[in-house]
């Protein structure tokens, strides 16, 4: 891939992450709230597994905005 395409590929993700944390996060949550659907256990891991996946969606976006910075400053 090339340098121009990662940073493209950096701004579409930082524009996804700033829709979906202008929509919320808490907007997801009612799935976990139903009443008696699931075990204390499985609700408190898919919590803790939502959350880390929320980090890593809401920070991953650098990471394809700095390696395509750094081919094309090396490119040049």
């Amino acid at each position: 891939m090339t340098g121009k395409g990662l940073i493209t590929l950096g701004f579409v993700w930082l524009a996804a992450v700033l829709l979906w944390l202008s929509l919320g996060p808490k907007s997801f949550g009612h799935a976990w709230r139903s009443p008696g659907t699931v075990k204390r256990t499985v609700l408190i891991a898919s919590i803790y597994l939502f959350g880390l996946l929320c980090q890593v969606f809401v920070l991953g976006w650098m990471v394809p905005l700095i390696a395509g910075a750094y081919r094309i400053a090396r490119h040049r």
